[in-house]
């Protein structure tokens, strides 16, 4: 299919069959894999070792590990962007 549509691009037809198709392997995909980490976790019920490694697998397979941090905190229409005043005025709140 994806030889049809490369070599049509003008036929809109083929492109929306193509877009159809590829959606439905992407949302079969993703219930799969969901299917795939449900049966995990079921054998890892009495396993606390176990059920951490897999959370461990699934972290690490994520774009979780972009996440590099707050650069900028915005309290009372007051801007803070170094790292001392934004950790200084989170410890002020979860000490409040």
């Amino acid at each position: 299919m994806y030889g049809r549509k490369k070599k049509k691009q003008d036929n809109y037809f083929i492109l929306a069959e193509y877009r159809e198709v590829c959606n439905q392997i992407t949302s079969l995909k993703r219930k799969l894999k969901s299917e795939h980490y449900s049966k995990l976790f079921v054998t890892a019920t009495n396993n606390p070792r176990k059920r951490w490694k897999i959370l461990n697998s699934i972290v690490k397979n994520s774009d979780v590990s972009l996440f590099t941090g707050v650069s900028k905190l915005i309290i009372n229409n007051e801007c803070l962007q170094t790292p001392l005043e934004i950790s200084e005025a989170l410890k002020s709140f979860c000490l409040s």
